[in-house]
């Protein structure tokens, strides 16, 4: 029985540096199950999939994890710096090394984390600007108008300009492929995080630089 399309909600970078590995491992072993994306942020994403927009979600450090779920990435924070900045080409920086810099962050779902980071560094958060979009905070990076602390699943989507830095303290994040919680999964739900639980499938779709 050919069933319709399962919706699927991601994050923006799971859906640059990840999805495409998911996508061609999914086309691989399951050619019948139809896979459409909603790209959204950490909110939306979560709203969708109690909502029933969507059958299937990549959530980021869910607490509790769903049951039933399976972590498809880990990968850590890091700063995103001109490839002309003093800092950049450093095996790996303190956070307070990006001080004399005006901080610009994203406000589409890893602010938490970048929160989080700096009390652990022990040092306040006071970004100079808040952006939603992540593109819109590269462009703004890429101006020369600031740093950012951006995923490192963020890689493919600098241009060349631009370069991630290790960050000390090192902050990891974990994203994991779920249903919904309050009502059954549907069936090719299950069937795509089985293939992701499979031995040989992270090296099908780690994605350069990210830890598994």
């Amino acid at each position: 029985m050919v069933l319709a399309p399962i919706g699927l909600a991601v994050p923006p970078t799971a859906a640059h540096g990840l999805l495409p590995g998911l996508m061609l491992l999914w086309r691989e072993h399951l050619p019948h199950v139809q896979v459409r994306l909603f790209e959204g942020s950490d909110e939306e994403i979560g709203q969708w999939l109690d909502g029933g927009i969507v059958d299937a979600a990549v959530l980021i450090d869910p607490d509790p994890v769903p049951q039933g779920a399976v972590r498809v990435a880990t990968d850590t924070f890091q700063a995103v710096v001109r490839r002309d900045h003093p800092l950049a080409g450093q095996g790996s920086i303190d956070l307070s090394d990006l001080l004399d810099d005006p901080l610009l962050s994203s406000t589409a779902g890893c602010e938490p984390q970048v929160k989080r980071l700096h009390s652990l560094a022990g040092l306040r958060y006071r970004p100079a600007q808040r952006i939603r979009e992540l593109m819109t905070l590269l462009s703004m990076v890429e101006a020369g108008l600031g740093v950012a602390v951006v995923p490192s699943l963020a890689a493919d989507m600098l241009p060349d300009d631009l370069t991630l830095v290790p960050l000390l303290p090192r902050l990891e994040r974990h994203l994991v492929l779920t249903g919904p919680a309050a009502r059954p999964w549907h069936p090719h739900v299950t069937a795509i995080r089985d293939v992701c639980r499979r031995p040989a499938s992270a090296d099908c779709v780690s994605p350069k630089g990210v830890a598994r």
